[in-house]
């Protein structure tokens, strides 16, 4: 084998033994998605916008959070852009979860 080969090889299993080939691919495979995503619609890689549905924003907020203190950065970017509905800053979700857990009635036998 020649030299590049086996420094090819050395540095693939390298990166597989500590993990991060893994995560250089779902960083790749977030980029394309973005990227496909990103569009306007016209040219048939993007989803048009009136074909895309809507989820409660409390809903889109309670993943984008978990995702983000995860660090699952790049799936949340992804999931943001299939999303037609933008996150709640923390405090405003936490704010309208509390209220509607005090707003709920007892549970009742």
């Amino acid at each position: 084998m020649s030299a590049p080969v086996d420094i090819k090889g050395d540095v693939v299993h390298r990166l597989e033994a500590d993990g991060a080939l893994s995560h250089i691919r779902t960083q790749i495979r977030a980029t394309v998605y973005r990227a496909l995503l990103s569009g306007d619609g016209d040219n048939g890689y993007g989803a048009p916008a009136e074909r895309l549905r809507a989820a409660p924003p409390q809903l889109v907020s309670v993943v984008a959070d978990f995702l983000q203190r995860s660090d699952l950065d790049s799936t949340r970017d992804v999931f943001l852009c299939e999303s037609s509905e933008r996150p709640l800053p923390r405090d405003e979700l936490l704010r309208g979860l509390r209220g509607r857990l005090c707003e709920r009635p007892a549970h009742q036998p």
